[in-house]
């Protein structure tokens, strides 16, 4: 799983990651996009090998509990979660809406008292190339993904206190 992770984010982060770093000012894209998408192979294998192991050790230990936090606790980690992927989602969606469009009027020196001639043009301006948006959406995204994995970890009886229960019922 971890390698088909890699592997994916290596093809799909090629481009966007040569373009941010600022390689696409030459003619030659192939052999840059290839190197930037091996880089980034290796980088999401070795973070993505890592945060499995962690997931894995998270998991194991938080299955050894036998108390799970109260209520206000579940509902704080529920609705944190919960808005944290919607801000992942509002920036992504803000993302793709594109560019900050200006308008702004110019005042053509040597004008005429009473003649205001402001003429218009539009500017669209876009910020390519940048990986702060992607890596804050993924950031919401992880970080509410495990708010809610651990609200509804709170929120579920322990499996030792639900054998104990069943035990008892004919």
């Amino acid at each position: 799983m971890v390698l088909a992770l890699a592997v994916a984010i290596g093809i799909l982060g090629a481009i966007p990651f040569a373009e941010a770093a600022g390689f696409y000012q030459n003619q030659e894209r192939e052999p840059i996009a290839l190197m930037c998408g091996l880089v980034l192979f290796f980088l999401a294998w070795m973070v993505l090998r890592f945060l499995f192991r962690l997931g894995t050790q998270i998991v194991w230990r938080l299955g050894q509990i036998r108390e799970r936090p109260g209520l206000p606790v579940v509902i704080t980690l529920l609705a944190c979660g919960t808005l944290c992927v919607l801000g992942a989602l509002l920036l992504v969606w803000h993302g793709a809406g594109g560019g900050l469009d200006m308008s702004p009027g110019v005042n053509l020196p040597g004008n005429m008292p009473g003649m205001n001639m402001v003429p218009r043009f539009d500017v669209s301006m876009r910020v390519s190339g940048s990986l702060i948006q992607p890596l804050a959406v993924c950031a919401a995204l992880v970080i509410g993904v495990i708010l809610l994995a651990l609200g509804v970890w709170s929120s579920l009886a322990p499996a030792a206190a639900a054998k104990d229960d069943s035990v008892g019922t004919p």
